[in-house]
């Protein structure tokens, strides 16, 4: 806690004792009082005005220098017990989710369960992916186990988690509009996002060659707004060159409809997605194709809910150690055999 630089009350109270003066640390004021009463007007101090730093200080040293040590220590005592209780208040009050998984020993974390490869549950239960293994380390560092659970999106990005996690590591861009509801500790990686056609496209090499051409988005998403060159409004994005003009969008609901249309190859001449999933679906036998270096980057940013700066200040710590460590780097290449903890 960072006390207030002390210039004194404007005027010691009647009652100094009921916290009187209007400066925030009213502990001073009882100090100054404590003088007043040895040192008196004769001593040339009028209380009737505002009081330095300074004049505070000499104020107790005249006072020791007087041998005034009872009424001293009970003075500073006083004091140091409102600053000790003012700070071991505000530190409990901002570390309540700090204190609870202490308490439990278990660092509850939101992720996708369907969403490989960043996260997701097998038939047995088990969690897997770059998510839950960038959330498994971040518990290890907290001293905790790490627990995964999956609630809504909707209520996710609301920000009304009703216990139902502590953090969430689940790829989520930090938008202005979504940080009026949650706070953003840290991003922990950028995912290049890239074009894709059919295999049999043979033709179409860079993303300007789709220009004119029907592309297919999941809707509402980043995707739609680069192609409508909106800004995004993402924290920690790096800036967006427009490759693709006057793109024909066909939106989609879901990005499995959107991957569903670009194999059949007849509804959609190409689509955007995230590079990793892009080569993770090919690797499982779609029959796609990607064209070009990356549109852009977006940031992922780990999320917590607002009203525990603490809590937020100690995911942030603990991500950014261990993007400096290498260990998201590591959980990347293993993952998607490319490092996606930093921009290319």
């Amino acid at each position: 806690m960072i006390l207030p630089e002390i210039s004194g009350p404007k005027r010691v109270s009647k009652y100094p004792f009921r916290g009187g003066g209007s400066h925030p640390w009213r502990g001073i004021t009882l100090l100054t009082y404590l003088a007043s009463m040895k040192l008196g007007m004769h001593d040339g101090w009028s209380f009737g005005r505002p009081l330095s730093a300074s004049t505070v200080v000499e104020i107790s040293r005249r006072i020791l220098g007087k041998q005034m040590h009872i009424r001293m220590n009970i003075g500073v005592t006083l004091l140091l017990a409102v600053v000790s209780f003012a700070i071991t208040s505000s530190n409990a009050l901002a570390s309540q989710t700090l204190d609870r998984i202490n308490a439990t020993g278990t660092l509850v974390v939101a992720t996708d369960p369907a969403w490989p490869p960043f996260s997701w549950r097998d038939a047995n239960g088990a969690w897997f992916g770059f998510d839950v293994d960038v959330g498994t380390e971040m518990a290890k560092r907290l001293g905790l186990k790490a627990s995964f659970s999956d609630p809504a999106w909707d209520q996710l990005v609301a920000g009304n988690w009703n216990g139902a996690a502590d953090v969430c590591v689940c790829s989520m861009t930090p938008t202005a509009e979504r940080a009026k509801n949650l706070d953003f500790p840290a991003v922990y990686y950028w995912a290049p996002v890239n074009l894709a056609v059919n295999k049999s496209n043979t033709t179409a090499m860079l993303p300007g060659d789709l220009s004119g051409k029907r592309i297919g988005v999941l809707v509402p998403s980043t995707y739609e707004l680069y192609l409508r060159r909106i800004p995004m409004d993402v924290e920690g994005m790096p800036p967006v060159q427009y490759k693709i003009d006057n793109p024909a969008i066909v939106g989609y609901e879901a990005e499995s409809e959107v991957f569903d249309a670009m194999t059949s190859g007849t509804d959609i001449d190409a689509m955007i997605g995230y590079l990793p999933v892009l080569m993770d679906e090919i690797s499982k036998g779609r029959p796609l194709r990607v064209i070009g270096s990356p549109l852009f980057y977006v940031s992922n940013a780990i999320a917590v809910e607002k009203g525990d700066p603490e809590f937020s200040k100690e995911i942030g710590r603990v991500t950014e150690e261990m993007l400096g460590d290498g260990t998201i780097r590591d959980i990347s290449m293993k993952w998607f055999q490319f490092d996606f903890s930093r921009t290319q």
